[in-house]
């Protein structure tokens, strides 16, 4: 079976509205994080850090799992999308409801674990986003599923906008980091309006969809994603819980933030890819399969490896720009997280193609494993080296994790990326790293540099013919005829 354009497009123009979306997403979390950063300084900016990391550990039950097997079981039988959808609301709202009950009661023993009893009444606050993320979720699966990616796309872009003006206005009247937690509820309950609003299909209901597929493969995966989101905040609980100063958590967490950027923004191709493996692997299309993989990861390293060593190179000028000098600290640590954050984005878009090609457990046990290395590890490293520590535990988890689905996927696919296309982006990676570290700018200066260091970076890739005519084209197809006219593109 060959690949029909109109999929291609399809797929094409929901990375693009979807990679969008993630970067108004990030945009907007950069700006809470990098603004409550500099307005609270660096204690109650880390104690803010540490409840985000509870509230992704706890959304992770609900916003991992079910909105995926939504999507996975909606694209490969749409007639079934409503029924599908209302099981899954079912299901959810009970889920919810004992997450929050569980969070409510275990908030004592949370606080006393990371010695901070003043943590209990922001996650009894937090839990109350939980039941409101939980159905916001849904329907974000529900869409996706019928590749409504532009609907998908517009919610999500209200729900960021929405989160970055209740935020600041609720920490600007006094309210502090409690503003901050009710500006999240009160952008998932907007979020959650719009999605609904959007979820109306004319499909045909067949019958009443088996609670029991949900389960077969959304609880794998979901124990997947409480592993995946350990591995993400786990160093920073560490942290809070094993070094006494409370402004050195506040470092890290600004290192978090920065680290974080390549996972955010291609969280956008793992949504876009999920359905469309699921799709070709249910079609048993192993070459239209292995074409995925290879353009994904491709895609994806053009972008990480460079991404990933300028920030290493240039950590310390880049966090006194974002949070300023007083948080000159959280340098040294976030040349290192870096790395280990780059392994983690790699490690979900395999994760995903297991995934998506009917082997959630494979993703969940290889996740579960990683949890206790990481764990051992920060034990180990946390009381010699502190935040450096914290950041080595991440980032060599981070490679086992990526080492090991990577060789799932390559013994099951025969497939991941060209090394010749691996090498040429390493060595081009390579080449703009050793010139950013020979010489130093900051402030606005910063950012005109990565500019002009990345642009010698494509040009080492275009002399090398590792970006091509058909890579132009690829990017013109994934971008509305009316945008392309505007700038002098024609098809």
């Amino acid at each position: 079976m060959h690949e029909h354009p109109k999929t291609k497009k399809v797929m094409g123009k929901g990375t693009i509205y979807m990679m969008v979306t993630n970067v108004i997403f990030l945009i907007s979390g950069y700006a809470i994080h990098f603004g409550l950063g500099r307005y609270l300084g660096p204690e109650l900016y880390g104690t803010f850090g540490v409840i985000i990391a509870l509230l992704y550990i706890n959304e992770t039950l609900l916003l991992r799992g079910m909105p995926e097997a939504v999507s996975k079981f909606t694209s490969e039988d749409e007639e079934s999308a409503s029924s599908i959808k209302n099981k899954a609301l079912e299901i959810q709202t009970v889920f919810s409801l004992l997450v929050f009950i569980f969070l409510v009661s275990l908030a004592p023993i949370i606080g006393d674990k990371l010695n901070d009893s003043s943590l209990v009444k922001y996650i009894r606050l937090l839990a109350f986003i939980l039941p409101v993320a939980a159905l916001y979720s849904i329907y974000m699966g529900h869409l996706n599923g019928v590749r409504a990616f532009g609907k998908q796309a517009k919610t999500r872009i209200v729900y960021s906008l929405t989160k970055v003006f209740a935020v600041f206005t609720l920490v600007f009247i006094g309210l502090k980091i409690n503003g901050a937690i009710l500006g999240y509820l009160i952008a998932f309950l907007i979020g959650m309006v719009v999605a609904k609003r959007y979820c109306v299909f004319k499909t045909v209901t067949k019958s009443d969809f088996e609670a029991s597929k949900f389960v077969k493969f959304a609880v794998p995966l979901i124990i997947y994603s409480i592993g995946f989101v350990l591995l993400m905040n786990i160093d920073l609980l560490f942290v809070k819980a094993m070094v006494v100063d409370n402004a050195k958590t506040g470092f890290y967490t600004s290192a978090t933030a920065l680290a974080r950027t390549p996972y955010f923004i291609f969280l956008a191709l793992s949504a876009a890819l999920l359905p469309s493996i699921s799709k070709s692997t249910a079609n048993n299309d192993l070459k239209l399969t292995n074409k995925y993989i290879n353009q994904s990861l491709r895609y994806l390293l053009l972008l990480l490896i460079p991404g990933a060593l300028l920030v290493s190179a240039t950590s310390k000028n880049l966090v006194s720009l974002v949070y300023t000098v007083r948080y000159i600290n959280a340098a040294s640590s976030l040349s290192i997280l870096i790395f280990g954050l780059t392994f983690l984005s790699v490690f979900v878009i395999l994760a995903t193609i297991i995934t998506a090609s009917g082997k959630p457990k494979v993703s969940m046990i290889i996740a579960l494993m990683l949890v206790p290395i990481d764990i051992v590890l920060n034990l180990t490293l946390i009381p010699t080296y502190e935040l450096k520590g914290a950041a080595l535990a991440t980032t060599i988890t981070a490679f086992i994790g990526l080492i090991i689905a990577a060789s799932y996927v390559f013994k099951r696919f025969g497939t991941l990326m060209s090394p010749i296309s691996f090498v040429r982006i390493s060595g081009a990676s390579l080449i703009i790293y050793f010139v950013a570290i020979s010489y130093s700018f900051s402030g606005v200066l910063l950012v005109a540099n990565y500019i002009f260091l990345f642009s010698i970076y494509l040009g080492l890739l275009w002399v090398s013919r590792e970006i091509n005519k058909e890579d132009i084209e690829v990017v013109k197809n994934m971008i509305p005829v009316q945008i392309l006219n505007k700038v002098g593109f024609s098809y």
